[in-house]
C-alpha cells in the first residue's frame, strides 16, 4: 500500500489510498436490453466507429429492431441516435438512415426520432471500444471509491479527463451538480458502495467527481490503481437578471489549476425569473459571460471574473446593456454592412 497527497492548488482536498487489486462487486450485470438503471425503457443508441452500444452493451441492428418491436405495443418508439466522429469518418450515417427508414413507419411514426453528435472527448472513448469484451472488467482497470463525510456516495459521476490532449481543455458541462450529457464524457457512475471502475486511455489524466452533494478534482496516473476521493462542497451563485436585461443567454465557467493544467466546468442558462437562480459550481476562478437579445441582434456583455471558494455563496446580477454597449454594437453592424455593400459593388 502506498499513500500520497494530491495537490489542488488553492484548494487542498484529497488523500489517495492506493492498492493494486480488483475491486469486488463491480462486475457488469446483465439487464434487459434498452432498460436503464431506473427500470425505464430508454431508446438512446450510441453509434460508434466499431458498432452500436445501448446502455453499455454492444448490440447489433437486428437486436435494436427486435427490442423496439417489443416496446411498440406500448406506443411508438422515439429513439435518439448519438453519433461519434469515428462513426461519421467510417461513413456509416447514410447506411443507418436507410435502416431507419425501413422500419420508421412500423416502429417510430408519429413519435419521430432525433440525432445527436457526441463531443470529441466522449467520442474518443466510445470509438476505442472494438467489441463487447472491452466493456468487461480488466486487470489494469483503475478503481476507487467516492466518499462524502466518510460515507460512500452512490451515483457519483467520475469523469476521466485526459491530461495530454487538446480537447482535455473543453469545459465539462454541468447542471445542478450533474453532467448535462453523460455520453459526452468518458465517465463511470459509482455503485451503491460508492465504487467506480474504468479503463483509462491515457497514462496521465485527471478525475472529476460530480454529485449534487459535492465535487472533487484530482490528478492520477495508471500507476495509481485505486483511490479514495472525498467530496468537498460546491460553491454557489445566486443569479438574478436586472429588469432591463431582456432575453439572456448566460454561461458561468469555473476554471481550476491543477498540476500545471487548467480545467474548466461550465453551467449554461437562458431562463431567469424574478427569484434568484441558484447555480452550483466547483470552487475556482469563475467567469460569467452572457449575451442579450436587442431587436434582431445580440449584444455580448463584457465578462466578469472572481474567485469562488468551496461552500461560499455569491450574488451575481446580470445587468442590461449600457448605452455605450448598444452604440458600439450598432457601429460594428453598420461597418460590416457598409463593407459588404462595397464588396458587392466590385
Amino acid at each position: 500500500m502506498k499513500i500520497s497527497r494530491c495537490r489542488f492548488d488553492s484548494v487542498s482536498l484529497v488523500v489517495f489510498v492506493l492498492t493494486v487489486a480488483m475491486m469486488p462487486g463491480l462486475a457488469a450485470t446483465a439487464q434487459q436490453l434498452g432498460v436503464d438503471d431506473n427500470g425505464e425503457f430508454d431508446p438512446t443508441i450510441v453509434c460508434t466507429r466499431h458498432g452500436y452500444f445501448w446502455h453499455n452493451q454492444m448490440v447489433t441492428w437486428d437486436e435494436i429492431v427486435d427490442a423496439f418491436r417489443e416496446q411498440r405495443d406500448e406506443g411508438p418508439v422515439q429513439p435518439r441516435f448519438c453519433q461519434t466522429n469515428g462513426f461519421h469518418e467510417e461513413e456509416k450515417h447514410e447506411p443507418l438512415s436507410q435502416r431507419i427508414m425501413e422500419v420508421y413507419r412500423e416502429l417510430m411514426e408519429p413519435a419521430g426520432l432525433s440525432y445527436q453528435s457526441i463531443s470529441p472527448r466522449g467520442g474518443r472513448y466510445w470509438d476505442s471500444l472494438r467489441s463487447a469484451d472491452d466493456l468487461e472488467p480488466a486487470d489494469n482497470d483503475v478503481t476507487g471509491v467516492v466518499l462524502c463525510d466518510g460515507q460512500p456516495v452512490a451515483g457519483t459521476q467520475v469523469v476521466i479527463l485526459p491530461a495530454t490532449e487538446d480537447y482535455a481543455r473543453l469545459a465539462v458541462q454541468l447542471n445542478d451538480g450533474k453532467l448535462v450529457e453523460p455520453l459526452n464524457e468518458h465517465q463511470s457512475t459509482c455503485d451503491e458502495q460508492g465504487q467506480f471502475r474504468f479503463n483509462p486511455l491515457d497514462d496521465e489524466f485527471f478525475l472529476a467527481a460530480v454529485h449534487p452533494e459535492g465535487f472533487a478534482l484530482v490528478g492520477s496516473s495508471v500507476n495509481e490503481d485505486s483511490c479514495q476521493i472525498e467530496l468537498q462542497p460546491w460553491g454557489t451563485l445566486d443569479v438574478t437578471a436586472a429588469d432591463d436585461a431582456g432575453e439572456l443567454n448566460a454561461s458561468f465557467v469555473s476554471a481550476i489549476s491543477l498540476d500545471g493544467e487548467e480545467l474548466s466546468f461550465s453551467v449554461r442558462h437562458s431562463e431567469f425569473g424574478e427569484d434568484p437562480l441558484i447555480i452550483t459550481l466547483p470552487p475556482g476562478t469563475v467567469t460569467t459571460r452572457y449575451s442579450i437579445q436587442t431587436g434582431d441582434s445580440r449584444i455580448s456583455v463584457p465578462a466578469a471574473s472572481f474567485e469562488l471558494a468551496a461552500d461560499e455563496s455569491k450574488d451575481v446580477v446580470l445587468e442590461g446593456p449600457s448605452a455605450s454597449d448598444v452604440e458600439t454594437r450598432a457601429a460594428i453592424i453598420r461597418a460590416l454592412l457598409e463593407e459588404a455593400r462595397r464588396d458587392g459593388g466590385r
